[in-house]
């Protein structure tokens, strides 16, 4: 979100991570995404920090640097949150975590603040732009 918010253009490919390109392992051993690999060579391999490279090009409306509230929690949605969204997206491999996969469920849930944030997130352009196949 942060490279298309700041403008930059990039090449995404599409990975099967059952089935990970010679190129992804060679510019990144540990064959996880998202990886950025920019035009000197430089890698750079977690999404945290392909953010705030981003945003340290080019931050028009100064998302970077808010506030140190504000780091502390992009830092726990990246790290912790991160863990208990997956636990709740991959029901099949984590059964002990998961609620339910169902997006009906969610937006009955008892979290009204919640989903109206992810709705207004949603349905933002720069959210169908990143969210294009």
């Amino acid at each position: 979100m942060a490279i298309i918010y700041v403008g930059i253009p990039v090449e995404i490919w599409e990975v099967e991570l059952k089935n990970k390109p010679q190129h992804l392992l060679d510019i990144s051993p540990k064959g996880t995404v998202p990886v950025l690999q920019l035009v000197n060579g430089v890698v750079i391999e977690e999404s945290l920090d392909i953010m705030r490279w981003a945003l340290a090009q080019h931050d028009p409306e100064h998302w970077l640097g808010v506030s140190v509230e504000a780091d502390r929690l992009i830092q726990w949605n990246d790290g912790d949150f991160k863990q208990y969204l997956d636990r709740y997206k991959y029901a099949d491999r984590y059964p002990d975590f998961s609620q339910a996969v169902d997006s009906d469920w969610f937006r009955e849930s008892a979290y009204p603040a919640l989903n109206k944030w992810l709705e207004a997130i949603v349905a933002t352009d720069l959210f169908r732009r990143i969210m294009a196949k």
